[in-house]
């Protein structure tokens, strides 16, 4: 069981992800760039960051490469 999408994300491009079954919460933002991908996650505590290289032929990979290194990081099962 992985994080849920809000249906109504946060304004400013920020998402909010709910953990099944508790009131935890990570909000993310995600930044593409021409050499990297960066994301912030923060659960109202405490920020992590992490990068990973970007990939110029499909964005995608480097979008979702950010994500499943923060869900690693964070102990989530999935992205």
């Amino acid at each position: 069981m992985g994080a849920q999408i809000p249906d109504d994300p946060e304004p400013g491009g920020v998402a909010v992800f709910q953990r099944n079954g508790t009131n935890d919460f990570e909000a993310v933002d995600i930044d593409t760039g021409g050499t990297m991908t960066d994301a912030l996650i923060s659960d109202g505590e405490s920020r992590h960051s992490f990068k990973v290289d970007t990939t110029p032929h499909d964005y995608t990979v480097s979008f979702l490469a950010c994500l499943t290194e923060a869900a690693k990081a964070l102990q989530y099962p999935d992205v």
